[in-house]
């Protein structure tokens, strides 16, 4: 399989049952080719991946812009706005997501400071 779209093929044709991958692939998969009202993400999860920023370790300059710009974010609640921008809203392109905040990375924006709901 080259991506999601060639896997929901699959299953379309009946070579597959189901479809196993990213989350938020999955979704906006399918809020993008209007198949939401006919799949849905199912089941635990198979695994849980963490996300991060990279930046080179000899630039303390954009270290220090990196950190007081995510402490902004989260003290001023910005960062629950832009997730339910991007996650839980309509988007730019029409399609809505609809995939709300998981506790994992509601506990990691409130280790950033993001104070509770």
């Amino acid at each position: 399989m080259r991506d999601v779209a060639d896997a929901f093929a699959l299953v379309a044709a009946g070579g597959a049952d189901a479809v196993a991958s990213d989350e938020v692939l999955l979704l906006g998969y399918l809020a993008s080719t209007g198949e939401r009202a006919r799949h849905d993400v199912v089941g635990e999860w198979l695994s849980y991946e963490s996300y991060g920023i990279m930046f080179a370790r000899d630039d303390p300059a954009l270290a220090e812009i990196v950190h007081k710009t995510f402490d902004h974010l989260a003290r001023s609640r910005e960062l629950r706005w832009i997730y339910q921008r991007w996650f839980m809203r309509k988007l730019p392109s029409g399609v809505r997501l609809g995939l709300p905040m998981g506790p994992q990375l509601e506990r990691a924006f409130e280790l950033l400071g993001l104070p509770p709901d």
